[in-house]
């Protein structure tokens, strides 16, 4: 390693650490200018939890417009002991949860959080194309880009890469259905 690159990553684990230190009690962190969001921020405005909750990390996230998640595919994973045994592959209806969760999450953020009462319902999924298996080990990367919004409702594209090779692609639509005051009540 050249002395600048060693210098340059010196740096930039120094400027982590301390980000780092700085933000434990926040639910992101900075790294050069992009805001990631941990689990608990995650958990705030995805209403799924574990063995269902499929995003382990925002990576990115612009608000009203994209969101960037990592969901690391362990084969600890429930689903792997029937799909396949010996052979263990993500299931597609996996990544399409994968993709409609990280909408979810860009919706309801975007929103100002999860409202008590409000479900994001996924209503359609077109133009699916699933280009390559994911396995155990891979780190599932997934784009969701808000292509229309219409009142409560949202038209999304999604992609999802592993190693820089796109895997799925393809659209959601998301309703939002909020809970009356009379519900509330009860």
């Amino acid at each position: 390693m050249s002395s600048k690159s060693e210098k340059y990553a010196t740096e930039w684990c120094t400027e982590f650490i301390e980000v780092s230190k700085r933000t434990l009690s926040d639910s992101y962190l900075f790294i050069e200018g992009v805001k990631m969001f941990d689990i608990e921020e995650i958990m705030r405005n995805v209403p799924h939890r574990f063995p269902f909750l499929l995003i382990d990390r925002i990576l990115e996230y612009k608000e009203n417009e994209s969101v960037t998640v990592l969901k690391n595919v362990s084969i600890n994973e429930a689903q792997f002991q029937g799909h396949f045994p010996g052979k263990p592959i993500l299931p597609g209806v996996y990544i399409i949860e994968n993709m409609a969760q990280a909408a979810c999450f860009l919706l309801a953020k975007s929103a100002g959080g999860i409202q008590e009462g409000t479900v994001y319902y996924l209503g359609r999924v077109t133009r699916m194309s699933f280009m390559q298996p994911v396995v155990p080990g891979d780190q599932l990367v997934t784009t969701i880009t808000v292509d229309k919004r219409f009142g409560d409702s949202a038209a999304v594209s999604a992609k999802s890469i592993v190693e820089g090779k796109t895997v799925a692609s393809g659209e959601l639509m998301f309703g939002v259905r909020r809970a009356s005051a009379e519900t509330k009540k009860k």
